[in-house]
């Protein structure tokens, strides 16, 4: 059996604070942010379901586009 997701409980716990607050995710700003943290502690290398979270995607944060703007 391998090693228990460290950031799993964070991952489910965000999904039922959406489940229940019809997907409002200004509604579930603390479980966003502990699943954020969690990952930031323990990257994609320990965490599966931190494989599609990065640290500059945090909602809230420029992205990419945001801070390097396509010059027409």
């Amino acid at each position: 059996m391998g090693r228990k997701d460290p950031c799993k409980t964070y991952a489910c716990a965000l999904q039922s604070c959406l489940s229940a607050n019809d997907f409002q995710e200004s509604k579930c700003k603390a479980a966003i942010d502990a699943l954020y943290e969690c990952c930031a502690k323990f990257g994609t290398k320990d965490s599966i379901v931190c494989s599609g979270i990065h640290p500059k995607s945090k909602p809230g944060s420029p992205t990419v586009l945001e801070e390097h703007p396509k010059k027409l």
